[in-house]
């Protein structure tokens, strides 16, 4: 354009447009990044990293050993030594069996046999059960219905009654074998791991011992 001469009003309108719309970009992007930017916590990358690496583990650490790890593994205890009580008494009344019911030699045998294998399927069923609806929660429902199993065994009138209520409490108590050993184990830091298995091992040995002392007596 020569100098001197005048601007037609189509050309005014349109550069006054442009700048508008150059303002307009220049403003928009900033007041976007700014509303976008997160707020700063004032955690550093180091502090980051240390909390995203702190999981289960570290927490069990640090809490470490206390009463109610005691009462987990006491109550453990007393269900362990339950179920070897169940174990060792279902072979000692088989003979008193076979004189009250009149029962052969196979179905003598069927007593004990149907009882483990109901064991394996409860250990091999636990453990999937635990995992999705929790080791406390499926603890103590197996252990409700081992609890009514056995006493309705004991209340049973007939060979067939028996031993199916048997096997529902075998089932329950290879299921409860499974998960208490589990649960006293991953709830305690590792260096009593070793003892909670062991007082466990312990208390399922005195089951035992006191089965075959009481049908003794």
């Amino acid at each position: 354009m020569r100098f001197g001469q005048k601007k037609s009003p189509l050309l005014l309108e349109n550069e006054e447009l442009a700048t508008v719309e150059h303002i307009e970009l220049e403003e928009t992007p900033h007041s976007q990044d700014n509303g976008n930017l997160p707020e700063s916590d004032g955690k550093t990358d180091a502090e980051e990293d240390k909390v995203k690496r702190w999981d289960i583990s570290d927490c069990i650490e640090t809490i470490g050993y206390g009463a109610y790890h005691w009462k987990v593994v006491l109550t453990m205890g007393l269900m362990s030594f339950a179920d070897s009580s169940e174990i060792w008494i279902i072979s000692l009344i088989s003979y008193n069996l076979v004189c009250e019911w009149g029962l052969s030699t196979l179905e003598k045998a069927l007593i004990p046999g149907l009882v483990f294998a109901a064991m394996a399927v409860g250990s091999f069923v636990s453990g999937s059960l635990s995992d999705i609806h929790g080791r406390k929660r499926v603890m103590l429902i197996v252990y409700y219905v081992f609890t009514i199993s056995a006493i309705a065994s004991a209340l049973a009138w007939n060979y067939y009654v028996f031993v199916i209520f048997r096997c529902i409490a075998g089932f329950c108590i290879g299921a409860n074998y499974g998960i208490s050993i589990c649960y006293s184990a991953e709830m305690v830091p590792t260096g009593r791991r070793g003892f909670n298995l062991l007082l466990l091992d312990l208390m399922w040995a005195s089951g035992g011992c006191t089965s075959v002392s009481v049908h003794s007596s």
